[in-house]
């Protein structure tokens, strides 16, 4: 019944075919790649022909039940249990993807057919749209898990962007309508609505499966014979869709503002978007990448030498992207454009005031006097943006690009240099995600074939007639070596037209605090209106239909239902990456000196690079210095480096083109999962990692240590520094989750005295409540300080990587990591000799040049890396003085409410690891009790437990919430219910946890699915305390034993603390509300069965250390 229709070879792991179904038309690729994960994904045409976002509620809907499966809930539960999380989807402008990955190709079998009966016969019923998409609830509040994630997305800058920039480019097509849906027209769709867009695009011949992985067809084949594929195409539709347009505008038509809300009105954004070529022209598309990564890739490029790092900056950020639409579009997006006065935004913006730099600060001690004798002018402004006139912005622009349409003026060495990194970023990209990798490059030829053919031909005589599918992308690493060898003028030619030859249209993005009170006053005015028009009779007519909705769009899966899953695969026979790791001690060098470094660790294992991290210690480094790291972490790679071998300064372009040259990738950055403002874990750990070509280390290792150890800071790059963070900060507060984990790692950092941490302190001094003041003082200091203001503070981030590479007296442990290819011609010790031989050479020329001494090794005096010494978290050990144990803070510009309790949870490497993490899963999982409880009643988008075991938090998260208060109480229900014997048995019972276990298990298997994966597991294993795989395993094998017994034990003792006030910490980030709305959002908290107290905290400001 499937019949090979086209094949081709790929630059990645192995050929990519395509199979067509002789009845139906349906399309299923293959894709061989390695490793233990095979994923799949249904891929339909679909498109917009209004706001009502159509293909997005189906999207949602298509999850509840299917013709073959009514039963909500059976799909996910079976997903679960073939070693997986759950299936997800996603909707695009041009088309629609349902997808699953599991652990070995066993699952993916069982999965898949049941995923297809859902998308091509889904239930749709009255009650689940309800539910999914739109109602109104007994307390007139507009709920729906469609709705509320739209409300929190349609008035965010990034998502107005989008959308006007496909409003210009393709009116009156698909591509001009919000395909999400706008709230305003969601809650007038109906169900019927809804069913018809699936009859009209949902059927084989308009769809593709596109299967990732080590897989047998046969395999696939075999499992969807059980799946029903007669449904009929559809008739051709009097209006199609369109997903073209020509190019036909007058020039008005090619410049416009919008605004967003925000409570800072310093910055906005200046976007510029062309038309590209046609989807089918990859060779063009591969070479406009080229040439926007030629003009913007790092600090040293054109658009940021020109609109960036400049003494009168335009911008902040440059971005660039090329949307894969039918027919591509061009973006280019300047970010931190200033919108008017710094001391006009002073005025309004009272969300979060800054401090001055003559507080009470450590890092503010030195002699801050007035340097008049510099002569340097007195700048009353705390930074140097530019406001500019969207006119004078786009004539800089299109200057810039109409000077590289001179062959002289585009440098071959800097071209074959962008080239060959495109080539390796491509590369990396393909070893640390190869699933997402394959699927971005066959997604656009798949969408094309479908919306060319089958999507506007339905119906015809020949519908099933199409054309063959051919896949192009395959040629990727041909098309580069083609356009390597090209003439410049090939170059200039493309520069010319597509960006100067044909219209461009210009958009302004501004920040508005008005429309931010208006959306506030709007919603309010609207749930008022609504209560009085519903009346009493009305909205408890409301409740009980919202809740018989609910009761029947629960998870019902009974005992006969359940009978008939298969078991659990075995993840022992999954296939599995080589992995081999030992561990050095590299304490003290030959001449008995110590190094900052305790032990090395060398992973060899299936990856194309060399990995280097190289980890320092900074839990003792002085607490002055501590607000240096985020500039210092931005700093390296980004400034001039003086070298004492050959007495000559490297200039900061060059410093960056070199490691640009040198690395595939780099980072320098505090602990793990940094975002510049804070770490996930391990803030103690100050690292350099970077990746290179094999052949490339003895230049890599040279550069990492020449940059570390002989950056020269300087006035100009700090203050350009300072200017890129203070863009990312006013980002930061815009972002409502990131406002939680701010405020989060603010109270849970503030340690009575005494207590404090080398951790928490450092959370504390890269806290956007630190920075926003201590970069605004050294800005100042840099520009109004004169010669003494630079000086002070280029001998503090001296002085900060001294106390980095150098240590404390009592050594504190830190760690060498490196990763090499099993492949490679020299072995993972003989690159750490080389590397330890170079640190030991250059720390001593260090030394000299700064006239540091160098610390002698000891006896008793080093600690171990692995295990990594910790400090677990203690509510007993938080300064709750200011604060109390929880806060609300509303935030203009927030579109919805974000929240986190977290409570103490110190389980790693014990017996009740994964009893905890079990349980959290159970809680969490894909139409689980949190699932149907607050995502299935329209609360938030989303509502999960988790465990950092490293930190030791247990933290219950919401996001993207409607309704914060009930959501909050139906997580507490749920903890309840779990202390009853009914509730207990029904969450935990055998199926259930057997469920639930599978998906953990899943999650170790990802973990090392790749190269970089096994690197980076092999280092967290470490330093948890497992020095062998062997002894990892026998850990892991203990998830095996956990019992609901365990289970009932754990929340017991960890989760029931949820109840108790002294030991739970809960942060509520909230959108703007009318008068006493927060105050009465408090009393509400308090008086409810949760009873949890918040302070309203009027400000961010007032977290301000």
């Amino acid at each position: 019944m499937f019949e090979l229709e086209s094949k081709v070879t790929t630059p990645f792991h192995g050929p990519v075919s395509v199979y067509k179904h002789s009845q139906t038309g349906l399309r299923v690729v293959f894709a061989t790649l390695p490793g233990p994960l095979v994923s799949a994904q249904i891929v339909v045409a679909t498109g917009a022909a209004n706001d009502a976002g159509l293909a997005h509620t189906l999207e949602h809907l298509v999850f509840c039940g299917s013709k073959e499966h009514p039963r909500r809930g059976f799909l996910d539960t079976l997903a679960t249990r073939s070693l997986s999380t759950g299936s997800n989807a996603y909707t695009a402008d041009d088309h629609t993807s349902y997808s699953i990955v599991t652990a070995g190709a066993e699952g993916l079998a069982r999965v898949l057919p049941v995923l297809l009966d859902h998308v091509l016969h889904p239930t749709l019923s009255d009650d689940q749209f309800m539910m999914e998409v739109y109602h109104v609830d007994g307390h007139g509040s507009e709920q729906g898990v469609v709705f509320c994630e739209m409300g929190g997305r349609e008035h965010t800058e990034a998502d107005l962007i989008d959308l006007r920039v496909r409003q210009a480019l393709f009116p009156g097509t698909a591509y001009a309508f919000e395909c999400g849906g706008k709230t305003a027209a969601i809650r007038n769709l109906t169900n019927s609505d809804i069913k018809n867009y699936h009859s009209r695009f949902y059927y084989p011949d308009n769809m593709t499966i596109l299967i990732c992985g080590t897989t047998e067809p046969t395999l696939i084949f075999k499992a969807l014979e059980s799946v029903d594929l007669s449904t009929p195409i559809p008739s051709k539709p009097d209006t199609p869709i369109e997903f073209t347009t020509a190019m036909d505008f007058t020039p008005s038509s090619f410049a416009d503002t919008i605004t967003f809300p925000s409570q800072d009105e310093s910055q906005g954004s200046m976007v510029f978007a062309w038309h590209g070529p046609l989807s089918s022209d990859f060779r063009k598309i591969v070479a406009l990448d080229i040439v926007l990564r030629f003009l913007q890739d790092s600090s040293a490029s054109p658009l940021y030498q020109t609109f960036v790092e400049t003494d009168e900056p335009w911008a902040a950020e440059v971005d660039y992207d090329i949307k894969t639409y039918l027919q591509t579009a061009i973006v280019i997006y300047f970010s931190g454009v200033k919108c008017e006065d710094e001391d006009k935004a002073g005025e309004t913006d009272d969300n979060m005031d800054v401090q001055s730099d003559d507080g009470d600060h450590e890092w503010d001690d030195e002699d801050d006097e007035d340097g008049d004798d510099d002569d340097e002018e007195d700048d009353d402004e705390d930074d140097n943006m530019v406001a500019v006139e969207p006119a004078v912005f786009k004539a800089k622009l299109m200057t810039l690009l109409e000077s590289y349409t001179n062959p002289s003026s585009i440098s071959r060495e800097d071209l074959v240099r962008t080239i060959e990194r495109y080539t390796r970023k491509i590369k990396e990209a393909f070893e640390e995600d190869p699933h997402e990798v394959v699927a971005n490059y066959v997604m656009p030829d798949i969408t094309r074939f479908h919306l060319s053919n089958s999507l506007q031909g339905c119906g015809t005589e020949n519908a099933l007639q199409d054309p063959v599918m051919t896949l192009t992308r395959g040629s990727v690493f041909r098309i580069i070596d083609d356009l390597l060898n090209g003439p410049i003028e090939f170059w200039c030619d493309l520069i010319k037209t597509w960006f100067l030859d044909q219209p461009v249209f210009q958009l302004t993005a501004k920040p508005s605090r008005a429309l931010a009170a208006d959306l506030a006053a709007q919603e309010a005015q609207a749930l008022a209106q609504r209560k009085e028009t519903l009346g009493k009779e009305g909205l408890e007519k409301m409740g009980r239909l919202a809740a018989n909705a609910f009761e029947a769009n629960k998870v019902n899966l009974p005992d006969s239902v359940l009978a008939t899953f298969p078991s659990i695969p075995n993840p022992a026979t999954l296939p599995k990456l080589t992995c081999k790791m030992t561990i050095h001690d590299v304490s003290s060098s030959t001449e008995k000196r110590r190094r900052p470094f305790t032990q090395a660790q060398i992973v060899t294992t299936e990856t194309l690079f060399t990995h280097i991290r190289l980890a320092f210690n900074i839990s003792t480094i002085p607490s002055k210095l501590r607000p240096y790291l985020v500039l210092f972490q931005e700093l390296l790679f980004q400034s001039p480096v003086a070298l004492p071998s050959t007495k000559k300064e490297i200039d900061y372009r060059s410093v960056i083109k070199k490691t640009t040259e040198t690395f595939v990738s780099h980072e320098s950055a505090i602990g793990f999962g940094n975002d510049m403002w804070s770490c996930t874990w391990l803030a103690e750990m100050y690292m350099i990692s970077v990746t290179a070509d094999p052949s490339l280390f003895p230049n890599a290792m040279d550069w990492i240590l020449h940059v570390l150890l002989y950056t020269r800071f300087t006035k100009e790059r700090v203050l350009s520094a300072i200017q890129k963070l203070s863009s990312d900060l006013c980002d930061v507060k815009r972002d409502g989750g990131c406002l939680v984990a701010a405020v989060s790692n603010r109270l849970t950092g503030a340690r009575k005295k005494g207590h404090a941490s080398g951790d928490c302190e450092n959370l504390l001094g890269m806290s956007i409540f630190t920075q926003e003041g201590f970069l605004k003082a050294l800005g100042r200091k840099c520009k109004t300080g004169g010669v003494k203001g630079v000086k002070s503070v280029i001998e503090s981030l001296e002085a900060l990587r001294n106390a980095v590479v150098m240590g404390a007296k009592v050594v504190e442990p830190g760690f060498v990591q490196i990763g090499v290819p099993i492949s490679g011609t020299e072995g993972g010790e003989a690159l750490l000799g080389q590397f330890l031989t170079k640190w030991d050479k250059e720390i001593s020329s260090f030394c000299g040049v700064n006239k540091v001494r160098p610390q002698s090794a000891g006896k008793g005096e080093v600690g171990t890396a692995f295990p990594l010494p910790r400090v677990p978290f203690d509510v007993s050990l938080l300064d709750t003085a200011k604060f109390g144990n929880g806060v609300v803070v509303p935030v203009e510009g927030v579109t919805a409410s974000y929240m986190s309790i977290v409570v103490p949870c110190d389980v790693l490497k014990t017996k009740d690891y994964y009893a905890v993490a079990l349980l959290a899963e159970l809680l969490s999982r894909a139409e689980g009790p949190l699932y149907t409880s607050i995502r299935g009643k329209g609360y938030a988008y989303d509502a999960s437990v988790t465990l950092a075991a490293w930190s030791s938090h247990l933290t219950f998260d919401l996001s993207e919430s409607s309704d914060p208060g009930r959501a909050v109480l139906e997580f507490y229900n749920i903890l309840h219910s779990l202390n009853t014997e009914i509730g207990f048995s029904e969450i935990a019972s055998t199926f259930n946890i057997e469920t639930a276990r599978a998906s953990v298990m899943y999650r170790v298997v990802t973990e090392k699915s790749t190269g970089g994966g096994c690197i980076g597991s092999t280092l967290r294993r470490c330093l948890r305390g497992f020095v062998t795989e062997e002894q990892e395993n026998e850990f892991q094998r203990s998830l095996l034993d956990v019992t609901a017994a365990d289970l009932k034990r754990v929340y017991v003792q960890y989760y029931r603390q949820f109840f108790e006030p002294t030991q739970r910490l809960a942060v509520l980030i909230t959108k703007t509300q009318k008068g006493d709305a927060v105050d009465l959002m408090c009393k509400n908290f308090m008086e409810s069965p949760v009873g949890i107290e918040l302070k309203h905290v009027k400000k961010l400001s007032e977290f301000n250390l």
